[in-house]
């Protein structure tokens, strides 16, 4: 069997805590717009 990389279990524990942060729910809303895309309502003009 092949050895995993030292950094893998590290990788994965982070990958776990993301998940259950509050942040990573919040991306998720924010990245499924309708159209597919971002929504040029909330943009602000420059």
């Amino acid at each position: 069997m092949t050895e995993l990389p030292p950094w893998r279990p590290l990788l994965r524990a982070a990958r776990e805590r993301e998940g259950r942060s509050p942040a990573a729910r919040w991306l998720q809303l924010a990245t499924a717009a309708a159209a597919g895309g971002w929504s040029r309502a909330g943009a602000r003009k420059t």
